[in-house]
């Protein structure tokens, strides 16, 4: 080690100085650029994640403002009338009671999938009750804001066998 050492001094003072001062200017912004590349991903995540917080707080300020909703819905089903009429005829008619426009329903394995728009998130909750009164299980709910400020929903159901 201290052979070493001895080379590096002499090669060190060898050298012209000029020659010195560019190794220890190169030296300096080599450390400063790999200093800089190892902080900016820290900075951009620590930014993504302050976004997402935004996100989240408007999310759970939205939830709680459905919370009397939630509370009506788990009263129960009231017992409606029975008509006969097929899956897609009943699906069809409780998205139009809450006024909400179907985009597409098709059939999967045996199960109804279909997307709906609205203007309120409310209407959707409201479908995806009606819809578990009326005897289906609801197996998938997605519903997101569109950049027109509409909600869009899409589900999944299945008729539930007595």
């Amino acid at each position: 080690m201290k052979l070493l050492l001895e080379n590096l001094r002499d090669k060190w003072m060898q050298l012209q100085l000029r020659e010195r001062q560019l190794i220890i200017l190169g030296g300096g912004l080599l450390i400063a650029t790999s200093v800089y590349l190892s902080i900016v991903p820290q900075i951009q995540k620590y930014s993504e994640l302050k976004l997402q917080i935004v996100t989240l707080n408007t999310d759970i300020q939205w939830l709680q403002q459905q919370r009397q909703v939630v509370e009506r819905l788990v009263n129960g089903c009231a017992s409606g009338d029975v008509r006969e009429e097929s899956s897609r005829e009943q699906i069809t008619r409780l998205i139009r009671r809450n006024q909400l426009t179907l985009d597409s329903m098709r059939d999967v394995n045996s199960n109804l999938k279909f997307s709906v728009t609205g203007i309120d998130a409310n209407r959707v909750i409201s479908l995806t009750h009606q819809i578990g009164c009326s005897g289906y299980d609801l197996m998938t709910l997605e519903i997101k804001r569109s950049e027109e400020g509409l909600m869009q929903a899409s589900m999944e159901v299945t008729a539930i066998e007595n």
